[in-house]
């Protein structure tokens, strides 16, 4: 049997119209009725899962957005770490540059280096030759030796802090020098040594006092002193002397001199001034 059916339906009120004609039997309304609550509970799931579409696609829009930005950011950092490691390969090539050229700076230093260790050694063999040398003059030198000396005639022409003498009465040893006044101990021992000065009065005295005096030094510091400071009197041009003596233990190559002199300029000393030394006993 054939049934005629009109049904609207109107989904914002829920409502339905049924408009049946005469001819339907009342099983099938209530058929379609059954129908249509099963459409309508399919319709409100649909309208769940709608929902829930519509939400995940906003969900996923916003994570896209996210991962977006995010890209961005990491595109970013990408670019700054590509800038830095750009600039780090031009500071390696600087660097590079820059060990190349003290690699060629080493490399001639270590040439100078070794010149300089060649020129040493030469000089220290020769520096052993000569101290092989002098080690055969010590041993020829420790037995007996007679070292003596007498020096007169103050250099004309020096200080008066330092004295010299042009004349050599005895140079046994060859030990002292005339040009520079140095005794240099040419054995260990025991020595004497003796000053005596003689000095000119200023004519007319021009000072109530003409003093004079000299020092003997050993190695640069003052051992004895020969000192005298007489008064000087009209009447009285002469001359006047004064001696200073003194035992040294000396070393070899040890210096013994006349210095700090006063009132002994050469011109002002007399010739007669001497200088003497002599080894007693060899150690």
């Amino acid at each position: 049997m054939k049934c005629l059916f009109s049904i609207l339906v109107i989904i914002g009120n829920s409502n339905v119209l049924l408009a049946n004609n005469d001819n339907c039997r009342e099983n099938d309304l209530n058929a379609l009725m059954v129908r249509l609550r099963v459409l309508r509970t399919e319709f409100a799931d649909l309208k769940i899962k709608h929902e829930e579409l519509i939400n995940r696609i906003d969900l996923i829009n916003d994570t896209q957005v996210v991962l977006k930005e995010t890209n961005d950011n990491q595109e970013t950092e990408l670019r700054k770490h590509r800038e830095e490691i750009n600039n780090a390969s031009s500071e390696i090539k600087l660097i590079n540059i820059k060990n190349t050229k003290q690699e060629k700076e080493l490399i001639e230093l270590r040439k100078q280096i070794n010149k300089t260790s060649s020129d040493i050694n030469t000089e220290n063999r020769k520096q052993d030759t000569e101290l092989t040398k002098l080690r055969t003059e010590i041993d020829a030198l420790k037995g007996e030796k007679v070292v003596a000396f007498t020096g007169t005639t103050p250099k004309a022409g020096t200080s008066s802090t330092s004295m010299s003498f042009t004349t050599v009465i005895t140079n046994e040893g060859n030990a002292f020098d005339t040009s520079t006044g140095k005794f240099t101990c040419p054995v260990s021992g025991l020595y004497y040594f003796s000053l005596h000065i003689i000095k000119k009065r200023t004519n007319p005295p021009a000072v109530p006092v003409d003093r004079a005096g000299c020092f003997i030094n050993l190695n640069g510091l003052s051992k004895v002193r020969a000192h005298i400071d007489p008064y000087a009197y009209t009447t009285d041009i002469g001359s006047y002397g004064v001696s200073t003596s003194v035992y040294l233990n000396l070393k070899v190559r040890d210096v013994v001199t006349i210095e700090n002199c006063y009132g002994t300029i050469p011109d002002t000393v007399d010739s007669w001034t001497s200088f003497s030394g002599y080894l007693e006993r060899q150690v």
